[in-house]
């Protein structure tokens, strides 16, 4: 792995931003997640490693908000 990497790796922990993802916590395990968009799309990815588990939630609207509480709620189903 690339002193770049490793770099960026450890200030994700620091930040809560590592490439592109958010970094943080849900029900005690790290996860990551993206959201995304364009014109008349909304998008958020919340990964759970730990517990083999991914939420995604797709809206066909822009700038919908709430996606990512969504996605922890349906976590709460999905991932246990």
């Amino acid at each position: 792995m690339s002193v770049g990497i490793v770099r960026a790796h450890r200030l994700a922990y620091v930040t809560g931003y590592g490439l592109g993802w958010t970094l943080g916590q849900w029900a005690g395990q790290r996860t990551a997640a993206h959201s995304g968009g364009q014109p008349g799309a909304t998008t958020f990815l919340l990964l759970v490693p730990a517990r083999g588990c991914a939420v995604v939630v797709l809206a066909n609207r822009g700038a919908v908000i709430g996606l990512p509480d969504l996605a922890r709620s349906l976590a709460g189903t999905a991932c246990e």
